[in-house]
């Protein structure tokens, strides 16, 4: 192989590596999911999106605002609302899942949870935390073959917060099961944790626990940007809303 042969040669490898290595970057880089990209809204076609959570997740109401036209978004939520079988207010034996179930979603939302971070919760049942939140999307996957199933972290609670539910017991336990969970099934998980963060007294309400309205609304901004990949419209480019049929 003469000179000029030999350096084409070696400057082919070359780019062929850094293309490669290009590729692992990127496969390294991207979110690990299995799910298909959120749907678009579509002529004579709502998509319909169900909100399955604790009373934490008021993100309903300014999330349809936001996605505007063509979507429609109702909850399914109540207080205390848990993953986990051995409450007594768990998916398991509410009617709201069943509910959200019977409304054939194309998009499933779910956000918990503030009750397991009870300490005597998560001391007894956090080895089936993981287990049991697999079990339901793995059941709402069998009643709603189609429809995608996004993962959000619950909002943070204050210190001193009420009805006996702990700050740090979430942040230490409760998170890191729900990102297992996430990993696990290939799903996407939406931080509306972390950015209520930066403003506690602005974000959540004087009990400690549920979002103010401002705290609601900054959920629902995660949430669409991340659903859609855009930033949320400001109040003055904001579409109007499709009306609830």
């Amino acid at each position: 192989m003469n000179t000029s042969r030999l350096i084409t040669a070696i400057g082919l490898a070359c780019t062929l590596l850094i293309s490669f290595a290009a590729v692992a970057q990127n496969a390294a880089t991207k979110p690990a999911t299995d799910q298909p990209p959120f749907p678009a809204a579509q002529a004579g076609k709502t998509v319909k999106i169900a909100v399955i959570g604790d009373g934490a997740a008021r993100f309903g109401p300014p999330l349809e605002k936001l996605l505007g036209n063509g979507y429609q978004v109702k909850s399914f939520c109540t207080n205390d609302h848990s993953i986990l079988r051995t409450n007594l207010r768990c998916v398991w034996k509410r009617y709201e899942s069943v509910k959200a179930e019977a409304y054939k979603p194309d998009v499933f939302i779910l956000m918990f949870e503030h009750a397991a971070s009870r300490p005597n919760t998560w001391t007894h049942d956090a080895g089936r935390y993981v287990g049991d939140y697999k079990d339901f999307i793995a059941r709402l996957k069998g009643k709603v073959p189609a429809a995608q199933v996004y993962i959000c972290l619950p909002p943070p609670l204050k210190p001193d917060c009420h009805y006996g539910v702990n700050a740090e017991q979430l942040t230490k336990g409760v998170l890191p099961a729900i990102r297992k969970v996430a990993a696990e099934t290939k799903l996407p998980l939406i931080d509306t944790h972390t950015p209520l963060t930066a403003n506690l007294d602005a974000n959540v309400g004087g009990d400690g626990v549920f979002p103010t309205p401002e705290g609601a609304e900054l959920m629902a901004a995660v949430i669409y940007k991340s659903l859609t990949g855009k930033e949320a419209p400001t109040a003055a480019t904001q579409p109007a809303a499709t009306p609830p049929k």
